[in-house]
Order: structure tokens, then C-alpha cells, then sequence
């Protein structure tokens, strides 16, 4: 939900982005509603902690798929969130790889060869941090603001907020 929620005031606030992305590392707890749903800032500030800025960077097709590569390694520690990025995965025992990324959809569409893909991050993975260095190859284009102002407007302008669709994410 955090990168839905990013990637939707985003675009509303006029960033046009295509993906949203961050790691599991920088979510750092669960949304825990108070007995009434109310979410406080304190829970955010606890879930993103790290007071990240949200550059917007552009990727082509071929750094997309090294990005979501870049995950399944064997010494990768970290996940990727995903928001509005679909792809499937199959093992493979190549060295350190230890999976493959295929059918990459962009907003349901197949990933084009031809095109530039907008991707809201936050500034520690778009400098390569968590070792996903397919950022560094791409151009910075924009910046969003604070990943908690993100979060914190996403929630007061669409509340209450909908349960979200189950089995679309990986869990650790």
C-alpha cells in the first residue's frame, strides 16, 4: 500500500510516474490502526522513519528488468515493492542468480523497448542503495517531497482507505 499510496499523490500532485518502488528495508513496520482505524503520525514516522526524499528516475526497459533482476541474488538481502510493475520469475542456478524476471507489464501493458519509464524510488535506492544499482544508470528527473508527506496525504485526502487486493506481493 505504501508505494500505491506514493505513486497515486505523486501523480496527482502532477509527477507523472509510471512505477513507484522501494525495498522491504524501507518499510519498516506494519500500519497499526488505533481501536477506532485512526492511524497516527507516529505509526507512519515508524513505518518510514528514514525521512527519504522521492526522486522520480527514468529507466529504460532493459534497466527495469536489471532492477527487478537485481533482487534475486543470492546475496541480495532486500525485496522490491512494486506499484504499478507486474512481472513473473522463474529460478535459475546461474552463478549468483538465483531467478529470472519475465513479462514485464507496466500498468498492464508489456514493457516497451522503446520507451522511457518514469520511476518514483526514494533517494537511498535511486544512489544504489540496498545494492539495486540499475538506478544509478538512469536519469533523475524530478523529485516528489518526503516519502512520509506521501503517505500522510495519501491517507487524510482518501480515507477510509479500501482492504487492499490480496496475493500481490511477495512477503520475506
Amino acid at each position: 500500500m505504501v508505494v500505491d499510496a506514493q505513486r497515486v499523490i505523486a501523480n496527482e500532485q502532477g509527477h507523472q510516474t509510471d512505477i513507484a518502488v522501494t525495498s522491504n528495508d524501507s518499510i519498516r513496520s506494519g500500519m497499526n490502526a488505533t481501536v477506532n482505524g485512526d492511524v497516527t503520525l507516529g505509526t507512519l514516522y515508524n513505518m518510514q522513519p528514514y525521512g527519504n526524499s522521492q526522486p522520480i528516475v527514468e529507466l529504460t526497459d532493459d534497466q527495469i528488468i536489471e532492477l527487478l533482476n537485481e533482487q534475486y541474488t543470492k546475496s541480495q538481502l532486500y525485496f522490491l515493492q512494486l506499484s504499478g510493475l507486474t512481472y513473473h520469475y522463474k529460478s535459475v542456478n546461474d552463478g549468483d542468480q538465483i531467478a529470472t524476471v519475465s513479462d514485464v507489464e507496466v500498468n498492464n501493458q508489456p514493457i516497451n523497448p522503446t520507451n522511457k519509464y518514469r520511476i518514483l524510488t526514494n533517494d537511498y535506492l535511486s544512489t544504489g542503495g540496498d545494492g539495486y544499482t540499475a538506478f544509478t544508470k538512469g536519469t533523475i528527473v524530478d523529485n516528489a517531497g518526503q516519502d512520509i508527506d506521501l503517505l500522510t496525504d495519501y491517507l487524510q485526502t482518501k480515507s477510509p482507505i479500501p482492504t487492499p487486493q490480496l496475493n500481490r506481493k511477495i512477503n520475506s
